[in-house]
């Protein structure tokens, strides 16, 4: 599956440079991690994106 590789080619860029980025399971997981800034660098499928707006009409402030 390409997006697997894709993300963990992801998580090791991030980890290389002493990041960790946190993986939004769902829309409902990413509006809580952009919401409650509990992550600086949040990676997920586009699909996340469109079903988060689904849950709630989210803006960036």
């Amino acid at each position: 599956m390409p997006w697997v590789v894709l993300e963990t080619q992801l998580k090791e860029t991030f980890a290389n440079c002493g990041l960790e980025p946190q993986k939004a399971k769902s829309g409902r997981h990413l509006i809580d991690l952009v919401e409650e800034k509990k992550a600086s660098i949040i990676t997920t499928i586009i699909n996340k994106f469109a079903s988060a707006v689904n849950i709630r009409n989210f803006q960036d402030k």
